[in-house]
């Protein structure tokens, strides 16, 4: 006996249904979309972290072939060149670029800003930074590895990081006391022969800042020598140096119109907007350093000083406090614990 044939009804979602499956995947992807944010952000600090101790490494390298063991010549405390490094140090120049930030070095001419690669090149020669070079003994840097970023954003020419070459003036909570350093050019501070070209330029006298090195880093672990970009100027900060005259150099700056923005505290426009910097210390370590007390304890343990636009964070996020003191016959300041 023959089974009658049975019709199957195929049932359709209900427009009811269909909204509900809808709202679950993009509640789904509303949940997971941060944690993959957050995943790829760790992954670039991760490789920033590895491009500072590349760098670190590198200048270990070049102090222990100078005269005088300098980490990484410096001549303007705005300066950040990381030229020293390339190519003998480093080869690859992107080691110079943190992935969480749209900066570049550029190797070709660039036809928009009229710039040439490198800076001794006969077209950069209306820039500043031209007068300059007879001061460093040296004159083929990539003129984006000489200079930073403006921000992380910026993509017309600049590195990613900073260089802390110098210890401030300063009484430190380790009783460590700086009171006066001086330099003069770069090639004098390799050790070469120190007479200064004619006319010197003004701002390459610094006697209120030592430069560091091998043999006078007492410390290496806490001693910080590069860590992510905060090419930032307060203009509350005092610091006497126009962001006019730093960019009529040819150099990048970004100037932060209010006290509600600080030098050397990290902001949404950095490598790693406000969380933090990677930094990279003289052992050859480097970690992430978060914004807060971490950060403030780390430079006062470099010997980098707090300006008046950072004591009201220091006070703030720590239980140090800053007052001036006389020191070999000249006022510095004193950080001591409260």
């Amino acid at each position: 006996m023959r089974t009658p044939p049975q019709h199957v009804h195929n049932r359709a979602f209900t427009l009811i249904e269909l909204l509900v499956v809808i709202a679950i995947i993009a509640l789904l992807i509303g949940i997971l979309l941060p944690t993959l944010g957050a995943a790829r952000e760790t992954t670039r600090k991760t490789a920033c972290l590895a491009n500072l101790r590349q760098m670190d490494l590198g200048a270990h390298a070049y102090a222990g072939d100078t005269r005088k063991e300098v980490f990484l010549p410096s001549i303007l405390w705005f300066e950040d060149n990381l030229g020293w490094l390339f190519p003998d140090y480093i080869n690859d120049a992107d080691v110079a670029i943190c992935a969480s930030t749209r900066n570049r070095i550029r190797t070709q001419f660039d036809e928009e800003t009229g710039e040439a690669p490198f800076i001794n090149d006969d077209r950069n020669a209306g820039l500043g930074i031209t007068a300059l070079l007879p001061f460093y003994g040296r004159e083929d840097f990539l003129f984006d590895l000489f200079r930073s970023a403006e921000t992380a954003a910026d993509d017309t020419g600049g590195h990613s990081y900073e260089t802390f070459m110098w210890g401030e003036p300063g009484k430190y909570p380790d009783g460590t006391t700086i009171a006066r350093g001086g330099h003069g050019s770069a090639y004098s501070q390799l050790g070469f022969d120190p007479t200064q070209p004619p006319g010197a330029f003004p701002l390459v006298e610094q006697p209120e800042r030592r430069l560091k090195t091998a043999r006078n880093t007492r410390f290496p672990d806490r001693t910080l020598l590069f860590l992510d970009s905060d090419n930032d100027i307060n203009l509350d900060s005092g610091y006497g140096v126009s962001p006019d005259f730093i960019r009529s150099l040819g150099l990048n700056v970004h100037e932060t119109p209010g006290s509600e923005n600080y030098d050397d505290w990290p902001n949404e426009w950095n490598n790693h907007g406000e969380q933090g910097v990677n930094v990279a210390f003289a052992d050859g370590s480097a970690r992430f350093t978060s914004t807060g007390r971490d950060l403030l304890t780390t430079y006062l343990r470099s010997y980098e000083s707090i300006g008046d636009d950072m004591l009201v964070r220091l006070r703030a996020h720590t239980e140090f406090d800053r007052r001036e003191i006389v020191y070999q016959g000249r006022t510095i300041p004193e950080y001591y614990r409260r």
